[in-house]
């Protein structure tokens, strides 16, 4: 009897080791790829590719708390704005390294994220979404304010020339975005990205269960803020110039929000399948339809809600074409 099981264990070993292989050849081939890019293409298509990769980072990072907690943030651009200010005002004001801008872009959005998510994290459901718009919209009021004039310059903006060229910020924005997946890979292998995916569920029954529910929400926004201020300061390092209708933009909200929708909430590959979809569709619906290109992309949009309701790869999954594990 155990040799008969064993004999019937084999083959599926067997077809997993192969899927494995091939998911690691195909991973390679796309890292080599990415990583090879500047040297044989374009300036045009490695600034393409570095906006996919800035906004798979951002889908990422705001995944790592909307799409396992189901909680929505509509104030994520808040965060990306205040990591590049705090870049921006380190670097110009401060005349410090950027790698020093980086870090205390991540200590300022984490910072920020703890003390606005300990009163907002009480309010769920369309309270707590409104709440962070709001957030955000205070930010963006108060760094144009006359108040932080001689910080943030106001509404005249601050230039920001830090010696990196496209290549290197290339580079870095392909590191912080391999930084974010492996960030969401290991919450989606880990007992506290389980219990994050119970609150998303059912946050009432995760309580009686005796998960921390506040504390972990509280974590997972600390994440995913931390995540969007570094994609803030190199945006601002790509950039050379920000003011606050630039980097508070509702845009950097609203599109990783739709690309986690078509990609699929709390899945692994979801945000960077939308990401490259969505930035390489925009740009190419942008560059034929200028005047069309929004009515053009709503639609596609709306027929993809219709079509795949819970995401892409949801849909893979529920037809046999990809594996039902957590980190796909």
């Amino acid at each position: 009897m155990r040799l008969a099981e064993k004999g019937q264990a084999a083959p599926k070993l067997a077809v997993n080791t192969r899927a494995l292989l091939a998911a690691g050849l195909v991973a390679a081939a796309v890292l080599a790829l990415l990583a090879g890019l500047p040297l044989f293409t374009s300036p045009y298509v490695v600034n393409l590719t570095f906006r996919v990769l800035l906004f798979a980072t951002l889908a990422l990072g705001l995944n790592v708390f909307t799409g396992l907690t189901g909680y929505v943030n509509f104030g994520y651009s808040g965060f990306l704005g205040l990591g590049a200010y705090a870049f921006a005002i380190t670097v110009a004001k401060y005349q410090q390294p950027w790698p020093v801008g980086v870090l205390t872009a991540a200590a300022v959005s984490a910072c920020f994220s703890l003390l606005v998510g300990l009163p907002l994290l009480w309010v769920r459901g369309i309270y707590f979404a409104i709440a962070t718009l709001e957030v955000a919209g205070a930010l963006r009021v108060l760094t144009a304010s006359e108040y932080l004039q001689d910080l943030t310059n106001a509404a005249g903006g601050i230039l920001i020339l830090t010696g990196v060229g496209l290549t290197g910020q290339y580079y870095l924005m392909m590191g912080l975005c391999l930084l974010s997946l492996a960030v969401m890979t290991g919450l989606l292998l880990s007992k506290f990205g389980l219990q994050l995916l119970a609150i998303r569920e059912d946050e009432l029954a995760a309580e009686v269960l005796g998960i921390p529910t506040g504390l972990w929400k509280l974590l997972a926004f600390i994440i995913s803020g931390t995540i969007a201020g570094l994609a803030g300061a190199l945006l601002a390092m790509y950039l050379t110039y920000i003011d606050p209708s630039i980097v508070y933009d509702v845009t950097y909200t609203i599109r990783p929000l739709v690309m986690l929708l078509f990609g699929g909430f709390g899945t692994l590959l979801g945000p960077l399948l939308g990401a490259a979809f969505f930035t390489v569709v925009s740009e190419l619906i942008w560059s034929r339809f200028l005047t069309y290109h929004l009515l053009i992309f709503g639609v596609v949009l709306v027929a993809l809600v219709l079509l795949m309701p819970e995401g892409v790869i949801p849909w893979l999954q529920r037809r046999g074409i990809l594996p039902r594990i957590r980190t796909v």
